[in-house]
């Protein structure tokens, strides 16, 4: 039996990966469990042993594999197509890709799971499910600041997550800003000159929130959480833009200017 995780989305796979082994163990005998590093030199013969071998202390026996394609790709495919349907061996794969000629990889019998960057709805879903798992209080603007400036990138979020779970109390957009949110004191200066400023000092900080190098998407989101009675506007601004109406850069633009 093969499990074939794989996507750009880490943390996901990492989680996954980590409940299969975790699975494991609890029915099976942790000498059934081998690791493998797949950019050592002898790293076939070990995987032809495993897979032909029986264990003496569990009918069940689980390979993980890290960096599977650093094996040459026939050898490599030989060798999977013969565990594929093989009794008593599981082995479990975690990719970013599913790499050209391993098409057989995605379908049954092999148990394939893919895990996409997350985004909207589905994004705002795994948010709030990471946060009630470490018990995280957050004031409502800190969460939509939170889960705003993180969007897509579940790592960074579940690393900031555990980051302030230490806090003990409820967290609020300012305790936010003093811990920096992956972005740099500054940024969040200019964030409130453009949430508080005139027309002219909105376009000049929007100037340098442009050139910090963040994302103007990430930017887009921060303020729409922070400028003050404008929430119906950034909707407004939100949906345009999906449709395709419409850049982020023109929408802060417009705000800037209105």
């Amino acid at each position: 039996m093969i499990i074939f995780l794989y996507g750009p989305d880490a943390y996901r796979r990492l989680q996954k990966k980590q409940a299969v082994v975790g699975e494991f163990l609890k029915k099976h005998s942790v000498l059934g469990l081998k690791h493998f590093d797949c950019t050592k030199e002898e790293i076939l013969p070990a995987l032809r042993e495993f897979g032909a071998s029986e264990s003496l202390f569990d009918s069940q026996r689980l390979a993980v594999l890290e960096s599977v394609w650093e094996i040459p790709a026939e050898p490599l495919k030989e060798w999977l197509k013969s565990i594929v349907e093989k009794k008593g061996v599981t082995v479990l794969l975690s990719e970013a890709n599913a790499t050209e000629g391993f098409e057989f990889m995605k379908k049954s019998p092999v148990v394939s799971e893919k895990f996409e960057t997350l985004k909207d709805e589905e994004w705002e879903e795994f948010g709030k499910k990471e946060i009630k798992k470490r018990g995280v209080e957050l004031a409502p603007s800190a969460e939509v600041l939170l889960l705003k400036a993180y969007e897509g990138d579940s790592w960074r979020l579940a690393t900031e997550l555990d980051r302030i779970a230490a806090f003990g109390k409820q967290v609020t957009r300012q305790d936010l800003e003093q811990l920096d949110v992956e972005t740099t004191p500054e940024f969040f200066a200019l964030v409130k000159r453009f949430s508080y400023g005139s027309s002219r000092e909105r376009l000049a900080a929007l100037e340098a929130l442009l050139l910090s190098r963040e994302p103007a998407q990430k930017i887009f989101y921060i303020l729409s959480a922070m400028v003050p009675g404008a929430a119906g506007r950034f909707a407004a601004y939100d949906v345009a833009i999906k449709n395709g109406k419409l850049e982020y850069e023109e929408a802060l633009a417009d705000l800037a200017l209105g």
